[in-house]
């Protein structure tokens, strides 16, 4: 009995080492597909023409053909078709061209402050802050707007012109820029009269990014035997 346990146990081993081995014969090849990454940048400048090379590799069972096109965001930039052997390779190299950068607008901080005054003159100069009080510089000398109060931190040395016969606008902006963004500070301070020596002050202040855009590359491969590979890569655009 034990004999017949043994001989029907080899039985089941044999069939299951066949069954493993057709399918292992029979089991469909693979391709491989991506980036050669010496050739892609680490972020894109504009009035630059950049080169970027894909490799396909070929693992299947037989020749393959395969389709391919190179996508610069949603616009097709290059497409083609190529046969490989089992355990071949073939490089294919895309160009494109960035002319412009677009951006986008992130507001990192702002905020609107209201003064309402009375009994000022015409002033000319500049004003700075001392002390946390403003501080108006002309010829007659240095008065002093006692009306703002001391928490207003607006920027030093801004230019402008206080003609209380007719509403005013004065502005200051800073831009500091590298490589990855722009960051814009601007003061806006605006002088309205609303009647005999009553006057409104409204200060802006605001922090605003502008990042530039960035690109995607992707490429899609699609087999003779329906199978698709997919690869992309997002690009950041710097400021020329």
């Amino acid at each position: 009995m034990k004999w017949e346990h043994y001989l029907l146990a080899i039985m089941v081993i044999l069939v299951i080492g066949s069954i493993v081995l057709i399918n292992s014969q029979r089991a469909p090849g693979f391709s491989k597909v991506y980036f050669d990454s010496t050739t892609v940048p680490a972020y894109l400048t504009p009035n630059t023409t950049y080169s970027i090379v894909f490799i396909i590799e070929s693992h299947e069972k037989g020749p393959e053909e395969y389709s391919f096109k190179v996508y610069l965001n949603d616009m097709v930039i290059k497409d083609g078709n190529i046969s490989l052997n089992p355990g071949s390779m073939a490089q294919v190299s895309f160009e494109f061209f960035i002319e412009n950068v677009t951006y986008r607008r992130v507001v990192l901080w702002e905020q609107t402050t209201t003064y309402n005054l009375s009994g000022i003159y015409d002033i000319t100069g500049n004003y700075m802050r001392w002390g946390g009080i403003l501080i108006v510089n002309d010829s007659y000398g240095s008065r002093l707007l006692e009306h703002l109060p001391p928490s207003y931190a607006g920027p030093s040395n801004l230019s402008f012109l206080m003609n209380t016969s007719k509403n005013v606008t004065v502005t200051k902006i800073v831009e500091n820029r590298s490589n990855t963004s722009t960051v814009v500070k601007e003061y806006r301070l605006m002088l309205l009269k609303l009647g005999e020596d009553r006057y409104r002050v409204i200060v802006k202040e605001s922090k605003i990014m502008y990042l530039p855009e960035s690109l995607t590359i992707r490429v899609v491969v699609e087999t003779s035997n329906g199978k698709v590979y997919q690869i992309f890569k997002r690009l950041p655009l710097a400021e020329g």
